[in-house]
């Protein structure tokens, strides 16, 4: 009987827990379906960037890397965004992104021509915006 108690307590348990713990891995699953994104990864896989359009232009977006801070991602994003910026200019595309800090705003907008700051980032970072430019 106890056997039977523990076992139906156990099974009670991962059916609570289920959804916490694949809930992550289905919104990657989502993330990486959707129609309206690409994603961009280094021949080392060591980083990724993700572009998705939506109606108020192309959106920068799951910007990660192996190592944090280790510039891993600069090296992609001179690849991608040159090609973006072309792109999105000659389409009449704005193109926006929210940086997670501050040091990562200003390498934005060092990296990507035009982008202003434009406000605050929820729920924390920068929110960053390049309107298309009319010579692209």
């Amino acid at each position: 009987m106890r056997a039977r108690v523990l076992s139906g307590a156990g099974f009670g348990l991962v059916l609570a827990c289920w959804p916490v713990l694949c809930a992550p891995a289905l919104a990657c699953l989502v993330q990486l379906t959707r129609r309206n994104a690409r994603y961009y990864m280094t021949p080392q896989r060591d980083a990724v960037l993700g572009i998705a359009a939506t109606p108020q232009g192309w959106r920068v977006e799951d910007h990660a890397s192996s190592k944090p801070g280790g510039r891993r991602g600069a090296p992609l994003r001179t690849l991608v965004l040159a090609d973006l910026i072309e792109a999105a200019d000659s389409q009449g595309i704005a193109i926006y992104a929210t940086a997670a800090d501050d040091s990562l705003a200003e390498a934005y907008r060092t990296e990507l021509p035009d982008m202003v700051i434009a406000g605050k980032g929820w729920p924390r970072g920068t929110k960053l915006y390049r309107a298309p430019s009319s010579t692209g």
